[in-house]
Order: structure tokens, then C-alpha cells, then sequence
């Protein structure tokens, strides 16, 4: 299987969630359309790091959790699909595999 070409990886959650390498050689080669990054493996980021420069990646300053109200629109999510999947609902926000695939 196989991302594709144009889809968009966010990473808003803990930098060693994703493998640095195969994100950089997914984008050099065209599998992956961009990335936008908020947490690395090493923080902060440093200077001399190709991501900052990468034409298909988006660095930001680790703060998109902070102020946002996500926190509360997690928790009713949550709340919300919790309930759903008790009463056997198909669960809100949910993402099809297959649309992420060539």
C-alpha cells in the first residue's frame, strides 16, 4: 500500500511518533505531498535541520495545543464517539483508510 502522492501529514502530537527519515525521503520523492510539523525528536529543532528549509514542510513553533480551545473540542469528541459507538453510530470525524491510498 501506498500514501498518496498529495496527501498531507500533520504531526501536532509527539515528534517521535513519526521516523524523521522516511517523512524527508517521502517528500524528496514525491510520495507524500506535504508535511506540517509541530513536534520533532529533538527539540528544538535545530537550526541546521533540513525542515527548516524543505520546500514541502511546514515547521511551527511546538504551540498548536496552546490556546486553541482543542483540549475542549477533544473532550466533546471524545464525549460525542463514545456515546455513538455504545449505541452502535457510525463515529464522528472518522477518516476512510482507503482515501488515503493511490
Amino acid at each position: 500500500m501506498h500514501t498518496r502522492h498529495d496527501a498531507l501529514l500533520v504531526n501536532i502530537a509527539r515528534g517521535g511518533v513519526i521516523d524523521n527519515d522516511a517523512i524527508r525521503q517521502a517528500l524528496d520523492q514525491g510520495r507524500l505531498g506535504h508535511a506540517v510539523l509541530d513536534v520533532f525528536s529533538t527539540e528544538p529543532l535545530p537550526q541546521t535541520d533540513p525542515y527548516w528549509s524543505h520546500p514541502k514542510v511546514t515547521v511551527t513553533p511546538h504551540t498548536s495545543f496552546a490556546g486553541s480551545g482543542t483540549m475542549n473540542r477533544w473532550t466533546d469528541l471524545f464525549l460525542v464517539n463514545i456515546n455513538r459507538f455504545a449505541k452502535g453510530h457510525t463515529l464522528e470525524n472518522l477518516v476512510d483508510p482507503a482515501s488515503l491510498l493511490d
